[in-house]
This record gives structure tokens, sequence and C-alpha cells, in this order.
């Protein structure tokens, strides 16, 4: 037998023989499925596959793969259960409406029961598509079988605290990832687990790249769609002198193509945070707050927005505001919040913010708007100052960027700087929406190598505007304490040292 999906399936009254597999199958849906999909069909559709990773190069067909398998699951077992997780919630509903083209001609699913989120086929099955990132109560979703897209592009944290709960304890038990090659996360360790399945197919074994034309090469027939994408140096190195004939790089870095195409792990792209770095930042005890609560000396920082529209974002950046306390020789994240307003706008809900925390002193990255809030802010009795990202820091010899992101993840480290409580033991999100965003912001935060030189910063598409608040609001409370000259109130908060190293204010 080809697998343990005909038992299933003849539930239904179709009964597949192992001869003519397929051609039954795409007859029945009216559908073309190559051999990459195939593996992807055979291994999603097991029973006994409890834990499976697609990952194939942009353009191959898994998602299509993938809501064949779930479609097909769907209609041969009544009452099936089904998530759909993506880091955008557009992701998964596209995933919703892939499988609804899916059923076109054979028309399972109840259209009038159905939305844009749900799926309700007519035998009782259902698939619900949420968002991996989302802020969203999650109590009462089960599921026999979980499918994440992009799953490279969804945090650890998320996928630990919010989606793998909601797998149920059911007896069929599924776990499916798909992406690609990129950052060194949950996707890539589950890629590389000897106990998990995983079909790979990179851009030489997806079929469907050939149907706009091939160029062939010492017998190698190559995409001539992916050629056109590839970047000058992977093209000299493959086709050598023919490459010419070729003509120019295409518009792909060479990191994507290693990455996206040729399925690749590099190590040059990760995460900014390890895993441990990651449960320090929510092992907080503390509560938020909306004002001073007395406890301890508030300080700020404001990361504002650009106003323009960035091209590998989804949208216009944030002007973040993040309020930390110092308290028992620790730093608490106690309060932040968002904007997109118009500036006057937005300095108004900013200093009524400050006005309630009364804080000490805080940074203010000096661009943009900041560079009038700035002035506006120390008319209004607020202890700031600007600060300058590419500015060097005198104390680091680094930029100021670098800088407050060393800073902060060396007293990460130390168990020094915490989140509040950010998970109930039963998954609940327990803080508010703004803050859960400032928390995945730090859980996807990327580190990329290039050369010599370093580069971090938020995964396209999304964004890391709170990051650079909480770094400066950080870096500003060491700050404060240089400008008053004191020594021994900050005798437990140390700070990094120009040569990486950490010492306390009254080892100066």
């Amino acid at each position: 037998m080809h697998h343990l999906v005909d038992q299933s399936i003849s539930m239904q009254g179709l009964k597949l023989l192992t001869t003519g597999y397929y051609e039954q199958l795409e007859e029945l849906y009216g559908v073309k499925i190559y051999n990459n999909q195939r593996n992807v069909y055979d291994a999603i559709t097991n029973p006994l596959n409890h834990f499976v990773n697609v990952i194939q190069c942009r353009g191959g067909g898994k998602t299509f793969s993938v809501g064949l398998s779930l479609h097909d699951i769907c209609r041969s077992i009544p009452n099936s259960r089904w998530g759909i997780f993506a880091p955008k919630f557009t992701q998964a509903k596209n995933d919703l409406e892939q499988i609804m083209e899916i059923d076109g001609k054979i028309k399972l699913i109840d259209n009038k029961s159905s939305s844009t989120t749900r799926i309700q086929f007519k035998n009782g099955s259902t698939i619900n598509a949420d968002s991996a990132n989302e802020y969203a109560e999650i109590e009462g979703q089960h599921f026999m079988g979980i499918y994440c897209e992009e799953c490279h592009r969804i945090s650890d944290s998320a996928l630990s605290n919010k989606i793998i709960p909601m797998l149920g304890s059911f007896k069929r038990r599924q776990l499916i990832k798909a992406g690609v090659a990129l950052y060194k996360n949950n996707f890539r360790e589950s890629c590389l687990s000897p106990d998990d399945i995983v079909i790979a197919s990179d851009w030489l074994h997806c079929d469907i790249l050939k149907q706009s034309g091939i160029i062939k090469y010492k017998g190698i027939e190559y995409p001539q769609s992916v050629v056109s994408l590839m970047p000058w140096s992977i093209k000299l190195q493959i086709f050598g002198d023919m490459a010419h004939k070729l003509g120019k790089g295409g518009k792909l870095s060479e990191i994507d193509f290693i990455t996206q195409y040729q399925l690749i792990w590099q190590e040059q792209v990760g995460q900014y945070l390890s895993r441990a770095q990651q449960e320090l930042l929510k092992s907080g005890t503390h509560k938020e707050l909306t004002e001073t609560d007395n406890v301890g000396l508030f300080f700020f920082g404001l990361d504002t927005a650009s106003g323009t529209m960035r091209l590998d974002r989804d949208g216009l950046d944030d002007t973040a505001l993040s309020i930390w306390r110092l308290f028992n020789g620790e730093l608490q994240k106690v309060y932040c919040q968002a904007w997109q307003l118009t500036p006057l706008e937005e300095y108004q809900e900013i200093l009524a913010a400050l006005k309630r925390f009364r804080p000490k002193f805080g940074y203010i990255d000096f661009s943009n708007t900041a560079i009038a809030f700035l002035d506006m802010l120390k008319r209004d009795g607020i202890s700031c100052e600007g600060i300058t990202y590419a500015m060097k820091d005198p104390i680091s010899g680094k930029n100021n960027r670098q800088a407050m992101l060393d800073n902060f993840s060396s007293l990460l480290t130390l168990g020094k700087v915490k989140y509040p409580k950010i998970f109930g033991n039963d998954g609940k999100i327990l803080v508010s929406p703004d803050m859960y965003k400032s928390y995945i912001q730090w859980t996807i935060l990327q580190r990329k190598i290039t050369g010599t030189s370093e580069r971090i910063e938020a995964p396209d598409d999304d964004h890391d505007d709170f990051v650079f608040s909480d770094v400066q609001c950080v870096f500003a409370t060491s700050k404060y304490f240089d400008f008053i000259n004191t020594s021994t109130t900050t005798s437990s908060i140390p700070f990094a040292g120009s040569r990486g190293g950490m010492m306390s204010r009254n080892q100066r």
C-alpha cells in the first residue's frame, strides 16, 4: 500500500489501488500533482507521521500540496479538526482560499457555513486559520492537526506557548511545519531532527518551476524562471563561461538564493536572542502598570516612526514608547505603547504617559519627529536627551545602536532585565497587546552577518520599534547615573565594558 490514508479514504466509498493512485487522485480533484508534491501528500496523509517538516524552495508548490493533503484528510475523516497558523493572519487566510479552490470540482465544503477564517465541510470537518503572533485568546481551540505556514518566521515562543498547546489528544495527532532554510529556530531544529519526517525539495527538484522553460547545461535541466533571479556570483559558479550568455545577475541576494532556493542553512543568519535569553526576558513576576506606583525609579525610551512606507516592512513603522522601572537591582518593563498618528497627536499622548510615570530620564532616537519632540519634552518638564544611532559610544567604541543592543543583551544574560509575566501556565496571554507585541519583536529579531559587518534588525515584513525603545530605555538608566555621578545606587547594575566584559559602577 502507498500509505495508511487508504483506510480512511475508504470510509467515503472510494477505493484507490496502488497502481494509478495519483492518476485517480488527480482526476478526483481535477489537478496536476508533481513529484515533490506527491512526497508531501504521502507524508502528511500517513497518520503514523506525527511530525512532518516540508522544506521547499519558493514557488515549489508546498502550499498547494499541503492544502490538498488537508482537504483530503478532512474529506476522508468526518469531524476532523485542523488549524492553520502563519506569521501574518493574511497568510493563513490565503491558505484557506487555496483549499477552497482545491474543493472547486469535488464540492465538499459548505460555503454558506464557511468564512475567510474557517472552512466548514459538509461532513463536519473544519479548518481554522489564525495568526501565530496575533494577540488573541486561545482557550477552547483544540485540533487533531496543526499546519504552521512559513514556520521559519514563527517565533519559538509563539509556537511553544500559543500553538502547540492547541494540539489536542486525538488518536490522529499531527504537527506540520513548512518553510525555507532561514534562521536558527524551531523549524531548523525540526528539519535537522532524526525523529521528524522531513520532505525537502530544492529548486532542481520542483518540476513546477520548469513549466515556464528550462536551460540545459551539462545534462541538467535548470528552471529558467529561477535562473533569471539568480545572483551573478552563483550564476558564474554554476554555469561558468556560459553565465555571460544568460544575462546579468537577478534580483535575489546570494544569501536569499542559498537559503530559499538551494535550501542550505546559513550560520550568518540567526536569531539575536538565544532561546535561553528569550526565557530570561519573560521570567519576570511583576505586572504591567498604567502609572507610577512610587516604587523604584522609572526611565523611558522613545523610538519614533519615519512616517514613510518601508518597502521591506508590513506597513508603516510605529512610534514606540517603553517605560522600565529600576527596583531591587533589576530593570523591569512596566509599560509600552505604540502609535501611528499625526506628530502632534502622538506627542500629546506620549507626554500624558510620561507625566503619569514621572521618569527620571529617557533617551529618544534623534531623528524624524524626535528632533522636535526633544525640545518640546524638555520644555514640558521631561528629563531626556537625544541619541543618534550612527554616532560612536565613547565607552564601547561601537556605534550607539550596537552599543545599546550589546548592553541590553549582557544585562539580560545576567538576569537583570525582565518583562512582566507573559504567559500563564495554561498558555493564556497575560499582558496587553502592545506588551505581547513587544516581546514577540525580541523573539524574532535577527542577526545577519555579511563579511565583517553585522546587522541586527527585524525580519522582512516585520518591525523592531519596541526593541529599540527598550534598548534606549535600559541604556538611559546607565547613563542617568553617569550624569548624577552616583556610584553606590547602581552597584548591582552592571554595564557593558568596552572589551565586552562586565563591570559595575563601583568598580570604575
